[in-house]
């Protein structure tokens, strides 16, 4: 893509976030996260929730807790999403206080929960 003076997007690197977190190889996702975090990109939470994800999917909860909790440092907010896939996880693990408490603390940050987020919790 470069080769052709196509300088790749926040857009592409999410594609290709996915794909590594998609096929476990989270270390690589993490490696490439924190390039485009050094290079200054205005990264979207978006970038963010596809490898809280992965992390997800990996089983790897204090991992993505902790990616959860830097968002807000970065200046980013968790959207309805990224709140869905923490509180689903949390759910997995047994983990319901906390679900819960991330629960209440959409409503206080802005963030509304949606028929998703209400179908984890139950």
């Amino acid at each position: 893509m470069q080769g052709y003076g196509l300088l790749p997007d926040v857009e592409t690197y999410a594609v290709v976030l996915d794909g590594l977190c998609n096929n476990q190889q989270l270390s690589a996702a993490v490696e490439l996260l924190r390039e485009l975090e050094a290079r200054k990109l205005e990264l979207d939470v978006v970038i963010y929730s596809i490898i809280i994800e992965g992390f997800c999917k990996a089983g790897e909860i204090q991992s993505a807790k902790d990616l959860f909790c830097g968002v807000s440092s970065k200046g980013l907010q968790p959207d309805v999403r990224t709140y869905n896939i923490m509180i689903g996880e949390l759910c997995h693990h047994g983990l319901i206080i906390e679900a819960e408490k991330l629960l209440s603390e959409m409503g206080g940050k802005g963030c509304s929960p949606n028929g998703c987020t209400y179908n984890t919790i139950i």
